[in-house]
């Protein structure tokens, strides 16, 4: 009893003999309320919740600990070593162009969802998804009439018969790939064919068979298998992100050419 007393009194002590809105104090260095607080929100947003009680005492005896660290190494004078001096001054960098990175690009790249709508609703047709079955014949060198015989061939068999589709893909597909999948190509989207093969795939109607499509690669059938547009509930967390890293890029160009004209830039020839 007696213990916890005086340890209660010395807290009492302490806390009388330190200015208004400091926590503590190392040596002749301050830890402000402001610091604290400071701290204490960036380890909330790591955390991802509010600090309890404990973590906060937590949060500023390691703080304490840390400061106590910096005196002694001051005191012995290893800042004044030229390798930390050198670290240092290469943290200071960091820290100064990740500051001035976040307050000129990453401040300013967020997308609202008002925009990402706008940009939804001017884009449509980015937004189509197939799912489709597919069957490549591919000719042999100077042997391109035997491989327009095969596709014509297999495009009697399945107009015949539709539902023999991945039978015919494992069995006679050109593509190792699309053999093991019985030609499944799953969801597309618009970018992902080559041009002649997408224009014929996105103006199908589901439940059709295309084909056979020349392209650079072979020729192509194609099984329509469904048609969807993304709902904007569905693609808007995607493409908020999308747009967001897009609009940092191009903030960060700008920024960068911009810099590159008010401070002189000199390359050695001597690539490093």
């Amino acid at each position: 009893m007696r213990t916890a007393f005086l340890t209660l009194a010395l807290a009492a002590t302490l806390a009388a003999a330190l200015p208004a809105g400091n926590l503590a104090t190392v040596g002749d260095e301050k830890i402000t309320s402001e610091d604290f607080e400071a701290a204490a929100a960036d380890a909330a947003r790591t955390a991802g919740h509010a600090l309890s009680g404990p973590e906060r005492a937590a949060l500023l005896r390691s703080i304490i600990n840390e400061r106590l660290l910096v005196a002694e190494a001051r005191d012995r004078r290893l800042d004044r070593e030229p390798a930390v001096k050198a670290r240092l001054r290469e943290q200071e960098r960091q820290d100064l162009a990740q500051e001035l990175y976040g307050r000129e690009v990453a401040s300013k790249a967020a997308v609202s969802p008002a925009e990402a709508r706008a940009w939804y609703d001017a884009h449509p047709q980015a937004f189509d998804r197939m799912e489709l079955g597919h069957i490549v014949v591919v000719p042999a060198p100077g042997k391109e009439d035997l491989a327009v015989k095969k596709a014509a061939r297999l495009r009697a068999r399945l107009d015949k018969d539709p539902s023999r589709f991945a039978a015919l893909a494992r069995a006679e597909s050109d593509d190792p790939q699309g053999r093991e999948r019985g030609g499944d190509l799953g969801s597309v989207g618009r970018g992902a064919l080559e041009p002649a093969l997408e224009a014929a795939v996105f103006g199908a109607r589901p439940g059709s068979i295309i084909g056979p499509v020349h392209t650079a690669s072979g020729l192509h059938l194609v099984q329509v298998r469904s048609a969807r547009r993304i709902a904007f509930d569905e693609a808007a967390p995607g493409l908020i992100s999308d747009m967001g890293k897009e609009r940092e890029r191009g903030l960060q160009k700008d920024l960068l050419e911009r810099l590159a004209r008010t401070h002189k830039v000199e390359i050695s020839r001597e690539q490093p």
